[in-house]
């Protein structure tokens, strides 16, 4: 074999082992990318959307609760509207919720959140009702509804809520995991690739 056919060889042996080497490393970055995507449309998503949803629970509460207390009309009208704007938000958050749980194929999240469902189910009927006793003037009716059946109803939610986000937290945590095993094993194999490249390189600079 003339010297111009092993340089040949020889470059196009290390042409082979560069392109190999930039293969992994696009794909360690793709795969990387994908992780983090997973992440935040999976776990910080539901938790954002929790999180939300327990905003919005806590709004109806105060306003509800405000609306007992204050005799005011102008603020009374305006706690009223809070009720409405607050209730119409936990019901986007609560479907949305459910929507991402049927999405996810999850079990335990699906079980998480129909348990706040049902909850929700009980509570916000309650809530309403409280809200409409009171516009009518039954002051003592609301309060008595609220201490004896909102209270103990907003606890169960505000609890089945947390619930889903120590859950979530934990998925994420496992996914956080699953995705620095996958960038390390993609490191792993690039590093390898090089050194290959190198020990060739230096073969082949030795034979020719």
């Amino acid at each position: 074999m003339t010297t111009r056919q092993r340089l040949s060889l020889a470059f196009g042996a290390l042409a082979l082992l560069v392109l190999l080497s930039s293969v992994l490393g696009l794909h360690a970055i793709s795969s990387s990318d994908r992780n983090f995507a997973r992440y935040v449309e999976g776990p910080v998503g539901h938790m954002d959307l929790a999180n939300d949803l327990m905003d919005a629970t806590n709004a109806r509460a105060i306003a509800a609760r405000n609306l007992i207390i204050d005799a005011d009309p102008g603020r009374v009208a305006m706690e009223k509207q809070k009720v409405e704007a607050a209730h119409a938000a936990v019901q986007t958050h609560l479907a949305a919720l459910q929507a991402r749980a049927r999405d996810a194929a999850d079990p335990q999240m699906q079980s998480l959140v129909d348990a706040i469902a049902a909850v929700e189910a009980k509570y916000g009927p309650v809530a309403l009702d409280i809200v409409g006793k009171t516009l009518k003037g039954d002051r003592e009716a609301a309060t008595a509804r609220m201490n004896e059946e909102c209270k103990p109803l907003l606890a169960a939610l505000l609890k089945a809520t947390k619930a889903y986000l120590t859950y979530g937290t934990q998925q994420g945590k496992v996914q956080v995991t699953q995705a620095d095993q996958a960038f390390a094993q993609a490191q792993r194999l690039l590093l390898a690739a090089l050194a290959v490249a190198i020990l060739a390189a230096g073969a082949m600079a030795w034979l020719i």
